[in-house]
């Protein structure tokens, strides 16, 4: 009766102290939206201003951008020899996470526990995800538009880029097909971790245009919270 009471507390205890943790998390998520970093809004007047787009999909932030401009023309990152076919889209989309979660919902939808576990538990491998449009639903719940300047935009370009490992001539990494024709995976730099998540990139890149956002975003919400 003695060993029963045991694991009983035992399991308590345990259970309790993954409530209190996952407790903290998301206090610590909260605050950190609540605390804000960088100076400018999601818009701006300036004459040489560029539109782009956050799109969510209720865990996950990417960024959209147009597929050439005259600050970026992102064709030339890809080999035309497998991505021709996307040349002539208007937009191109970049997100940044965990490479198994990514992979493993290509082929089961939602990954498997235990791929999810040991993504939020340590760090591990990260891909790029990369989708060409043709066009957007700026009318979409889900479509957060952001007029940023032309300097705003290189320091997103930057920011993106970097994120990306690259080979010769600049090429980006290429890894795997993604959810459908329009989208691929690369290679990526960083670990994915409990404390940096796909929302962190995302608030990474909104902190390297200098706008307004929380210091420490782990969750879609976080994101969506400031720029809507």
């Amino acid at each position: 009766m003695t060993f029963i009471k045991k694991v009983i507390r035992f399991i308590f205890r345990a259970v309790l102290g993954l409530v209190i943790a996952i407790a903290l998390y998301l206090l610590a998520a909260v605050l950190g939206t609540w605390v804000t970093t960088g100076k400018l809004s999601t818009q701006t007047t300036v004459k040489d201003s560029v539109n782009i787009y956050i799109v969510s999909n209720g865990m996950h932030t990417d960024f959209v951008l147009p597929l050439h401009h005259l600050v970026k023309d992102w064709r030339q990152h890809f080999n035309r020899s497998r991505f021709g076919a996307y040349y002539q889209h208007r937009f191109i989309s970049f997100g940044w996470g965990d490479q198994a979660f990514f992979l493993n919902s290509t082929k089961e939808g939602f990954p498997k526990l235990g791929t999810t576990l040991k993504a939020v538990l340590w760090p591990t491998k990260s891909l790029m995800h990369v989708s060409f449009y043709r066009s957007i639903n700026t009318q979409a719940d889900n479509v957060y538009k952001l007029n940023i300047s032309a300097k705003q935009y290189q320091a997103l370009v930057k920011f993106i880029f970097d994120s990306f490992v690259t080979k010769q001539a600049q090429k980006f990494r290429y890894v795997a097909k993604g959810y459908g024709d329009y989208d691929f995976f690369f290679e990526a730099h960083r670990s994915y971790h409990l404390f940096f998540t796909c929302n962190n990139w995302t608030n990474r890149g909104l902190g390297a245009m200098n706008i307004r956002s929380g210091i420490w975003t782990p969750l879609e919400q976080g994101i969506i919270y400031h720029i809507k």
